[in-house]
């Protein structure tokens, strides 16, 4: 990033940016959906997993995650033709964020883990 240590301007640059690029929940999700699932992973495998995301929704944000370096596509010349998405090395990196992510979740979203936690609501 910066040489020596970074300033509080250039850190919340770096955040606003990353936020920019993968901080939409459905961007979070399609993330870890092709790390933890089945990576590569076809269109309509993601979309299934993500439900209710529609497609339009899902070409967007794929589109967005392949133009910033997070997804690579690869189009498969089969019959008939299919398209594949998987995590660049830029992605599998994101994947760390994701994951600190959902520790901070379950300690203090769900400090009582009789709770119903670990469900995605509000979709």
């Amino acid at each position: 990033m910066v040489q020596g240590q970074p300033n509080k301007e250039q850190v919340m640059n770096m955040i606003e940016q990353t936020v920019e690029i993968i901080g939409d929940k459905w961007s979070f999700l399609i993330i870890c959906e092709i790390a933890f699932v089945k990576s590569p992973s076809r269109f309509n495998e993601i979309m299934k997993e993500l439900k209710p995301i529609s497609s339009r929704t899902l070409s967007i944000k794929l589109s967005k995650l392949a133009d910033n370096g997070i997804v690579e596509k690869t189009v498969e010349n089969a019959s008939p033709p299919y398209t594949k998405y998987s995590l660049t090395e830029k992605g599998k990196d994101a994947v760390n964020v994701l994951i600190a992510m959902g520790e901070w979740g379950f300690k203090w979203l769900c400090p009582d883990l009789k709770q119903t936690c670990g469900e995605r609501t509000g979709m």
